[in-house]
């Protein structure tokens, strides 16, 4: 039970050092205007896998309903998937309104 823990909190620190890297990518894109790139999924679903493996001693163990958190707090989950998804539509109307004024 106790390695059982010990993976748990390794996957859920690694989720947060990954989360925390995603974000200070993106505000350092945003202060000093450069590109940058975040790494998908792993963030959220380290954290994802450390909350579901928590054994019940552990201290992540009352989390179990909130598995689906690191997922959306990671930027390079759903947050990234959800602006790729929006720009793409977004692209895609500006492409369909541009054929439209074509004669």
């Amino acid at each position: 039970m106790q390695f059982r823990a010990d993976i748990a909190t390794v996957l859920i620190l690694l989720s947060v050092l990954i989360s925390a890297s995603n974000w200070l990518g993106i505000l350092y894109c945003l202060i000093f205007k450069k590109t940058g790139s975040a790494l998908p999924l792993l963030g959220g679903l380290f954290g994802m896998l450390g909350i579901l493996i928590a054994p019940p001693t552990h201290a992540m163990s009352s989390m179990k309903a909130f598995f689906w958190l690191p997922l959306i707090w990671d930027y390079g989950s759903a947050p990234l998937f959800a602006l790729n998804f929006l720009r793409k539509r977004q692209n895609q109307s500006k492409a369909g309104d541009d054929s439209a004024k074509k004669p």
